[in-house]
């Protein structure tokens, strides 16, 4: 009776600007308290319904579920997780605005609308082939609404103006299919044997998407020519063999990027869009992931029509490889 496991997805809190503590400026709107309080109790009296259900066949057979209680069960998970979608939908803040002044001076409006993210990035990865959690939407949601805080911060400080929205995944597959219409990736270090400091689990991953090709926005220019070691502010030598431990250890850095199967995705999507590719004319660390006691590095091989990926170690600086800071919401 594994699949029944589904049901916990039931006893998750719903998120409301209260529990966020977020000061909006909104009317209340009692029809829509209303309509939420409505839906709530139906998801109570599904989850009850379900339940009850689950006793019977208990009482009634043994731990082996029929088809037709199978359908019946599964029917309920399906309306509840529609169900929770609309609260969530009401409850949340759809959009984040955010005001931001770059390193040089200019000052931008960024917006990140979750829905609008949604929607294209499902499809993505439907065109893509790539598989998501049958409950994807409602895990992207709670990350969103329990995390607003953290990424209008994040927005604001450092000026990210996209939201990678990460299922869990393997890295040979993710290249696999990302990269199908491309010459074959051009290994230099075995993707089996790269390693993910991040867990691998659903996530919002805040990068820049603007002026990000080949690291010309002010924020990504800046982490051109630096080491590991310089972008972690690792500076003695007991610095540096700290970060060489972390890296040997598959621990988190002390800089949040990204990992290789992240990476992909983002120059899919940014290819998708654009035709090009992020980094045509440069690299990029990839500080989240590793390979034995290098740092993973990637780019686009323009004239073989291909990703490289590559690893090097933590002392490396190259005028063009640098850094495509991230921040990660779990």
């Amino acid at each position: 009776m594994t699949s029944l496991v589904k049901l916990v997805i039931y006893n998750q809190p719903m998120s409301s600007p209260e529990h966020l503590n977020i000061q909006t400026n909104e009317t209340p709107d009692p029809e829509k308290e209303e309509r939420i309080s409505t839906l709530k109790q139906q998801l109570a009296d599904i989850k009850t319904r379900a339940t009850e259900m689950v006793e019977e066949v208990r009482r009634n057979s043994d731990t082996t579920l029929s088809d037709t209680d199978r359908a019946r069960i599964e029917a309920l998970i399906s309306q509840g997780q529609e169900i929770k979608k609309e609260i969530q939908k009401l409850e949340g803040i759809q959009s984040i605005i955010a005001k931001y002044t770059n390193p040089e001076g200019q000052a931008e409006t960024i917006e990140i609308d979750i829905e609008k993210q949604l929607e294209e990035q499902i499809q993505f990865y439907k065109d893509e082939d790539i598989d998501i959690p049958t409950d994807f939407e409602n895990q992207i949601r709670d990350l969103w609404n329990n995390n607003q805080d953290k990424i209008r911060e994040s927005m604001e400080q450092q000026g990210f103006d996209h939201v990678l929205l990460i299922p869990p995944h393997n890295t040979q597959d993710i290249n696999d299919k990302t990269t199908k219409d491309y010459t074959e990736t051009k290994e230099w270090v075995p993707i089996s044997e790269i390693k993910d400091t991040k867990p691998n689990q659903t996530r919002l991953v805040l990068v820049h998407k603007n002026k990000a090709q080949n690291l010309e926005r002010p924020d990504l220019a800046k982490t051109k020519n630096k080491s590991i070691y310089d972008l972690c502010n690792a500076t003695t030598d007991q610095e540096k063999e700290n970060i060489d431990e972390l890296i040997k250890t598959n621990q988190p850095l002390p800089i949040d990027g990204l990992t290789f199967g992240e990476y992909l995705i983002l120059d899919r999507q940014y290819f998708k869009e654009t035709g090009r590719h992020l980094d045509e004319k440069t690299w990029t660390w990839l500080s989240q992931s590793t390979k034995g006691s290098s740092v993973v590095g990637s780019s686009w091989y323009l004239d073989a029509s291909r990703v490289d990926v590559d690893s090097d170690s933590p002392d490396l600086s190259d005028s063009l490889g640098g850094l495509r800071s991230s921040r990660t919401i779990l």
